[in-house]
């Protein structure tokens, strides 16, 4: 079995270039289980991966920057990727591009 080591850093992500593949994930408070599809709730963090060093995002000021860095890159990568933009959606403009979603595939 492989082992992996992963570096945890709080703070923004570097500068991707359109090789670099890059997860996301977000974390939200206060949702109302009825409303999981529908933006609200309150920012608890983003988590974007990169290589095996995991930023964390815990500032919703911080999201803007920390997209503008990481849109370029080859893919977004996640689980319920529809949940995670819909949500950042509130705080910053997504266009539409090329996402991997692992519930889709699975």
């Amino acid at each position: 079995m492989e082992s992996y080591d992963f570096v945890v850093v709080d703070g923004l992500p570097p500068e991707v270039d359109n090789q670099t593949d890059v997860a996301i994930d977000t974390e939200f408070f206060g949702q109302e289980k009825q409303r999981l599809h529908r933006p609200h709730g309150k920012f608890a963090s983003l988590q974007i991966c990169i290589g095996n060093t995991v930023y964390i995002i815990t500032d919703e000021k911080d999201i803007p920057e920390a997209w503008r860095r990481i849109k370029n890159a080859r893919a977004i990568i996640g689980h319920n990727l529809i949940y995670d933009i819909r949500q950042l959606r509130r705080f910053i403009p997504i266009e539409r591009r090329y996402l991997w979603d692992t519930l889709l595939v699975e």
